[in-house]
């Protein structure tokens, strides 16, 4: 019904009313591992409104993993809307986001399992934000990491490693240089955990000149610092087990983080340091990168004297150009053998929806490269036959004739045919075929 009002000039109009605030109510829940097991956590609640300015809400998980924010209005589309709920685990958990949650009057409950991370990804740089180009790699071969924001948790504890699937540390310094760069109680850390035979991959372009003075340099890195060079093309050394399958790196401009301005050059100061990466032009026998193996504790490291996060391949991958993924594989890969294929096949991620052929790495390849392939949840089991032909369509190779339950998987090709002959140099042409789905890539064998 309408009610019309007629005012003449100079009448006041009373109305009273009464205002009433909105509901309030609960939003709880319960966070668990895998097998149900109670994990900690630091959760963020994101609220947006029309009416007043976003915020968020903070709130802990108890032991038992329990959590609940209380006190919240209810959701009201236009008045309160709450986007996201972000929740970061203790080691060696993922952070988790759920998104569009409602609280209504009756309150709400979460269920949320965490997964445990493949890889322990440290972030010591104080300055420069490159986290995401490290996340991004390691999510695009398939695998997920930790993170630990090293200047506002204070050290990280590397100690926790075996709680990971896979038994690897990755610490980046961005942009960190001088006193900044690995504290005293930082290469303590590091010493100990390398001392009992972890595997470190160590990246950042101030780091080997930074520690020039420092014993830590040749007694643990086992290189010595020769200078800075403005050189931004790289290659990987043939034979190398970390290089040889790396074609051209380039670490500077955009889609990278294009942030290198002193890339460091290096040299063995012994046997157990081993050249992985050279620049192309700067000094004769200039690393870029070298590995460390050393057989008294098992350790094993890599050791950039640039950042990984500058790789840069181009928005379309260019041929010959390594991607930011195929110089993080090859390094995980020497790492800890298999850390990389048998993680990134467990389907361990949410269920996959279709099948799908997907692209090779590395492309170009010279050794050996890797094809993912994914097998939906909609079947039991199915045939799958993964074929390689060459340029005029014969049949050089099968990698894979069997069935394959629903899941992510990964075959290796060493450039070889059937009868193991290395292959010559050109294109060719892996098919996937699995019941009527069929799908075709090219990749590149260069010699």
């Amino acid at each position: 019904d309408t009610t019309e009002l007629t005012l003449n000039f100079g009448e006041t109009l009373r109305l009273d009313s009464q205002l009433q605030p909105l509901p309030q109510s609960t939003l709880a829940g319960k966070l668990h591992d895998e097998a149900g097991n109670p994990v900690r956590a630091e959760l963020t609640l994101y609220a947006s409104s029309d009416l007043t300015e976003n915020y968020t809400v903070s709130a802990g998980s108890v032991a038992g993993g329990s959590f609940a924010f209380t006190d919240l209005y209810v959701s009201t589309p236009q008045m309160v809307v709450y986007d996201s709920l972000v929740v970061a685990p203790e080691v060696p958990y993922v952070r988790h986001t759920v998104y569009d949650l409602t609280v209504g009057e009756s309150g709400a409950f979460l269920d949320i399992p965490l997964k445990r991370a493949d890889i322990f990804l440290v972030n010591d740089d104080p300055q420069g934000d490159f986290q995401a180009f490290f996340e991004t790699a390691i999510r695009n071969i398939g695998l997920q990491a930790h993170v630990w924001q090293q200047h506002e948790q204070g050290v990280a504890p590397v100690s926790a490693i075996d709680r990971f699937r896979s038994p690897i540390l990755i610490w980046f310094t961005g942009n960190a240089a001088g006193d900044s760069i690995l504290t005293q109680t930082e290469r303590d850390s590091l010493a100990v955990f390398l001392d009992a035979g972890g595997n470190l991959f160590l990246t950042g372009q101030n780091i080997v000149e930074s520690l020039q003075s420092a014993p830590f340099l040749a007694e643990r890195m086992h290189v010595s610092y020769v200078g800075n060079t403005s050189d931004a093309f790289l290659h990987g050394v043939r034979r190398d087990p970390v290089g040889d399958t790396l074609p051209t790196i380039k670490t500077s401009d955009p889609p990278g983080a294009n942030n290198q301005t002193s890339r460091d050059v290096m040299v063995p100061v012994d046997d157990l340091a081993r050249i992985a990466i050279l620049y192309d032009t700067t000094f004769v026998n200039s690393a870029a990168a070298v590995r460390v193996e050393d057989s008294a504790n098992g350790s094993r490291l890599v050791l950039f004297g640039f950042g990984l996060e500058a790789v840069n391949a181009g928005d379309f991958p260019r041929p010959g150009l390594a991607t930011r993924e195929q110089v993080l594989a090859s390094v995980l890969e020497w790492l800890s053998p298999g850390a990389v294929t048998s993680i990134a096949a467990t389907g361990s991620e949410s269920p996959i929806a279709e099948f799908a052929l997907l692209p090779n790495y590395p492309n170009p390849f010279n050794a050996g490269t890797v094809i993912r392939y994914q097998v939906p949840a909609s079947i039991r089991s199915t045939q799958v036959q993964l074929e390689i032909y060459n340029a005029l369509g014969q049949h050089v190779r099968t990698l894979v004739n069997g069935e394959r339950t629903p899941g992510r998987y990964e075959a290796r090709w060493d450039g070889q045919d059937k009868r193991g002959q290395a292959l010559s140099s050109g294109v060719y042409v892996y098919r996937l075929r699995i019941g009527e789905f069929q799908q075709v890539r090219k990749l590149l064998l260069l010699k």
